[in-house]
C-alpha cells in the first residue's frame, strides 16, 4: 500500500504542477518568485562543493555580506535536488523536481503519520491527499519552500512514538525533523516555534500526566542538539532582523475558508478571486474533519489508544490556530472588519511582523485538518463492510483533491537553458570574476529575479535582484541606475566597484531607444567591449552590449561634511499627507511622517522656518524605512519676498554616493541630501515631479537643514 500511495501522490503531483510538469526543464510558474528561488537552490548546489563554509556569501546583492540571508536559504530543498543541479546545470529543472518532491513527500509523510496513529493505510492515504493536494499548495506552487510541508507530519510521527515508548532517539528525531521544517521556510520556523509549546501542552494534558523527568531530559537534549545543528544556518539572519521589518498584510476573509476557488468542477464558479482557494477547507473535507474529531476523541481510549486521542486534540488545536492566525490582525467577514484577531495579540508579544503574508498561516489549518481527515478515514473504515469501505474511500479520494481543483493559476514562464542561454552570459563566465550589472532595469521589479537567474551561468557578483527583504541600499541604487548612463549612475557604479555593464537596448521603449542608445555611446567613461546578437527565447536579449567603466579619479573629492545644523524651533510643517507631520521634527528616527500610500507626482512637503536663515543643504532621513526615500524630488526655497525658486544642486553624484554609502554602513541614520550654494530663505518645499519606476510610500523620520557643508 505504501508504494501504491506514493505512486498516486506522484501522479497527482504532476497534475497539480501543470503546465510546468509538461515542460519541467524549461518552464517555471512565472518570472518572479520562482526564478529567484531557482537561483537560490542553484547557488546552494554551486557553493556546497566549492566553499560550503561561505554558503551565505552569495553573488547576489553585491557588495553586501551574508547576502543569501536576505531571503530563505533553501538548503534542505537544495540538497535534495543537488544531484539534478550538478548533473544538468539547469536551475529550472531542479526547481520543478523540488516542487514535485514537495507534493509527493508531503502526502507520503502524512500517510505515515496517520498509519502510525490508526493502523490504517487507507486512512493514511486519505490524510496524505488532503495534506498535499489542496488550495493552499495549488496557490503556493510558485514558492517551492512554502509547499515543502513534509517535515511536520514526520516530526509528529516521532512525537507519537516518543509518547508511547519514551525513547530518547524518538525525542531527538522529533526535534530534528521539526527543525528541518523550520529550516525549509522562515515562515515555518516561526510557526513551529509557536506550535511546539501548544503541542506539548495539549498532548500531555489529554494524557493526564506531566512529562516524566527522563522525558524532559530527552526533549531538552533533542532540541539542544537540533538547535546546535541549525545554528550555522540561523546566525546570519540575526544581523538582518532590523533590516527585515515589513508591513503585515491583511489576513484572509473568514469566508475564504468556506468559498471554493474559481471554476471548480464540483461547485461551479466559486470565488471571484482565485487566491481564495488557498484558505478553502472544502465542504466534504470539513464534514470529514468533524467526523475525525468525534471519532478520534470518542474512540481514542479504546484498546489503550490514548495517544490517538491526544493527537486528535493536537490536530484540532493546530487547525483552529491556523484559521485564527490566518485571519490576520483584524478579522474580516465578507470584507467587513469585525474586530481584532488573534494575530494582533501575537504581534504585540513576539517580533514576527516581518512575516508579511499572514494568510500563509492557513498551512497550519491544512496540517490539522488533514490529520483529522486521516483519523476519520482510518477509524471509520475498519467498521464498514469491505465493499462499502472500498467504495467510500474511493469516492473520498476523488472528492478531496477535486474540491480544490481549478484552472491553472500560473501560465508558466519559459526560460533559456543549456544552449539557449545567451552567448553574452556564457562569455561573461570566461571574461573575469568582477561584479557586473545588467541595464536598463526592468520596469516591473518582479522581473529583477532574471538578473540572478543569468548569474547562475557566470557566477559573478551582481548588485540588483529580487528577494524577500532587500539590503537598505538596494532601492536607492536601483533608482539611481534608472537614469543610466548619467554621471550620477556611473559614479555610483564606479565607487561600488562595478566596472562591467551589460546593456540590453531592447528593454528601452522603441520610441525612446535611439535616445538612450545615443546617450550610452556618447558617455565619456563607457567603452564598448563587445556586442552579442542572440536571445531566441527572450526577445529583450536579442542584442547585448558589454561596456567597461573607466575608473574615476582616485583623488576625487569626498562628499562635503554637513555642519551648522539649523535650530528647528518654530518650524511649521504642511504636506499633501498631513498625518504625523510633527514626527519629522521630534528628533527621533523611530517615528516618521509618511504618505502611507505609494508616492505620486505632486506629493509635497512644506516647511516654514521660525525666522529667515542661511542654509546650504537640506537632509531627509527615512530612518528604518530605507526604501521610502523620495523619487524624482525637486527642492524649492522661499525667499523673504515670498517667491519660490529651485536652487541649482551641486555635487549631485557625490551626494548620491554619500547616501548609498551611509545606507551600507549606518542605514537608519542615512540622509538624502540636497546640496546647493548658500542661500537665505524663510522656508522650503519638496515636491515629487513624478512617481519614478518603483512604487513605495514617501517617509521622512527627520528633516534637517545645515548652514555649511565643508
Amino acid at each position: 500500500m505504501l508504494l501504491l500511495a506514493l505512486l498516486a501522490y506522484a501522479a497527482l503531483a504532476l497534475l497539480w504542477m501543470r503546465p510546468m510538469s509538461f515542460a519541467a526543464a524549461t518552464m517555471l510558474p512565472d518570472a518572479g518568485d520562482p526564478v529567484h528561488l531557482a537561483y537560490v537552490m542553484a547557488w546552494d548546489a554551486h557553493q556546497l562543493v566549492r566553499r560550503p563554509w561561505a554558503l551565505f556569501e552569495s553573488n547576489s546583492f553585491y557588495p553586501w555580506r551574508h547576502s543569501l540571508a536576505f531571503g530563505d536559504h533553501l538548503l534542505p530543498e537544495a540538497i535534495a535536488v543537488a544531484p539534478v543541479s550538478w548533473l544538468t546545470g539547469n536551475p529550472v529543472l531542479a526547481y520543478n523536481v523540488s516542487t514535485f518532491l514537495a507534493l509527493a513527500t508531503s502526502g507520503l509523510a502524512m500517510f505515515l503519520l496517520v498509519r502510525e496513529l490508526t493502523g490504517s493505510a487507507w486512512g493514511g492515504f486519505a490524510g496524505g491527499l488532503a495534506y498535499a493536494f489542496n488550495g493552499f499548495t495549488f496557490i503556493e506552487i510558485a514558492r517551492v519552500q512554502v509547499v515543502h510541508l513534509e517535515w511536520w507530519p514526520l516530526s509528529l510521527l516521532f512525537l507519537a512514538r516518543f509518547l508511547r515508548g519514551r525513547r530518547a532517539r524518538d525525542a531527538a528525531l522529533f526535534a530534528l525533523l521539526l527543525a528541518l521544517q523550520g529550516l525549509s521556510c522562515t515562515y515555518y520556523l516561526v510557526y513551529s516555534a509557536l506550535l511546539l509549546p501548544v503541542w506539548l501542552l495539549v498532548v500531555f494534558a489529554v494524557l493526564r500526566r506531566a512529562p516524566a523527568r527522563e522525558e524532559w531530559r530527552a526533549l531538552v537534549v533533542g532540541f539542544v542538539l537540533a538547535g546546535l545543528a541549525a545554528a550555522p544556518l540561523l546566525w546570519p539572519y540575526f544581523g538582518r532582523l532590523g533590516e527585515a521589518e515589513g508591513t503585515v498584510s491583511n489576513g484572509a476573509d473568514l469566508m475564504a475558508f468556506l468559498t471554493p476557488g474559481q471554476a471548480n468542477p464540483i461547485y461551479g464558479r466559486g470565488a471571484s478571486e482565485a487566491s481564495y482557494a488557498r484558505e478553502y477547507i472544502g465542504h466534504v473535507a470539513f464534514v470529514v474533519i468533524l467526523a475525525g474529531l468525534w471519532a478520534g476523541w470518542r474512540r481514542g481510549d479504546e484498546g489503550g489508544r490514548t495517544v490517538l486521542r491526544a493527537f486528535t486534540a493536537l490536530a484540532a488545536a493546530t487547525f483552529l490556530i491556523g484559521v485564527l492566525l490566518a485571519l490576520g490582525p483584524v478579522i474580516h467577514i465578507r470584507g467587513v472588519p469585525r474586530g481584532p484577531g488573534l494575530l494582533a495579540l501575537v504581534l504585540d508579544v513576539l517580533p514576527v511582523s516581518s512575516l508579511r503574508q499572514t494568510p500563509r498561516f492557513a498551512a497550519l489549518s491544512k496540517l490539522g485538518g488533514a490529520l483529522l481527515i486521516g483519523i476519520a478515514a482510518g477509524t471509520w473504515s475498519a467498521r464498514l463492510p469491505r465493499f462499502v469501505r472500498m467504495g467510500a474511500l474511493a469516492v473520498l479520494s476523488l472528492v478531496l483533491p477535486l474540491e480544490h481543483w481549478q484552472r491553472p493559476l500560473y501560465e508558466g514562464a519559459r526560460l533559456p537553458v543549456g544552449h539557449e542561454v545567451p552567448a553574452v552570459h556564457r562569455w561573461l563566465a570566461t571574461e573575469g570574476t568582477g561584479p557586473l550589472v545588467e541595464l536598463p532595469l526592468f520596469a516591473k521589479k518582479r522581473f529583477w529575479a532574471m538578473y540572478l537567474y543569468f548569474a547562475t551561468y557566470h557566477w559573478r557578483p551582481v548588485p540588483i535582484g529580487r528577494t524577500s527583504f532587500y539590503p537598505p541600499s538596494h532601492e536607492l541604487v536601483a533608482a539611481t541606475l534608472a537614469r543610466f548612463p548619467d554621471e550620477m549612475s556611473i559614479e555610483v557604479l564606479d565607487r561600488l566597484g562595478v566596472r562591467t555593464v551589460v546593456v540590453h537596448p531592447d528593454l528601452w521603449d522603441a520610441d525612446e531607444r535611439p535616445h538612450w542608445v545615443a546617450q550610452v555611446e556618447r558617455a565619456p567613461r563607457l567603452a564598448l567591449v563587445r556586442t552579442f546578437t542572440d536571445g531566441e527565447v527572450l526577445p529583450w536579449l536579442a542584442e547585448s552590449r558589454v561596456y567597461r567603466i573607466a575608473p574615476g579619479d582616485a583623488t576625487a573629492a569626498a562628499p562635503c561634511r554637513l555642519e551648522g545644523e539649523l535650530s528647528r524651533d518654530g518650524w511649521r510643517a504642511a504636506s499633501t499627507a498631513t498625518s504625523g507631520l510633527g514626527r519629522m521634527l521630534d528628533g527621533r528616527l523611530d517615528t516618521a511622517w509618511t504618505t502611507r500610500r505609494s508616492q505620486a507626482a505632486g506629493d509635497r512637503l512644506r516647511i516654514t522656518f521660525g525666522a529667515p536663515a542661511q542654509l546650504t543643504a537640506v537632509a531627509l532621513q527615512s530612518g528604518p524605512a530605507f526604501a521610502e526615500f523620495p523619487r524624482n524630488a525637486v527642492l524649492e526655497l522661499q525667499d523673504e519676498a515670498g517667491e519660490w525658486s529651485e536652487p541649482a544642486l551641486v555635487d549631485r553624484a557625490l551626494e548620491r554616493w554619500r547616501t548609498v554609502e551611509e545606507l551600507m554602513t549606518r542605514p537608519v541614520e542615512a540622509a538624502y541630501v540636497f546640496h546647493f550654494a548658500r542661500r537665505r530663505a524663510v522656508g522650503l518645499r519638496v515636491t515629487l515631479a513624478s512617481e519614478g519606476m518603483f512604487t513605495a510610500p514617501w517617509t521622512i523620520a527627520e528633516i534637517r537643514a545645515y548652514a555649511t557643508c565643508r
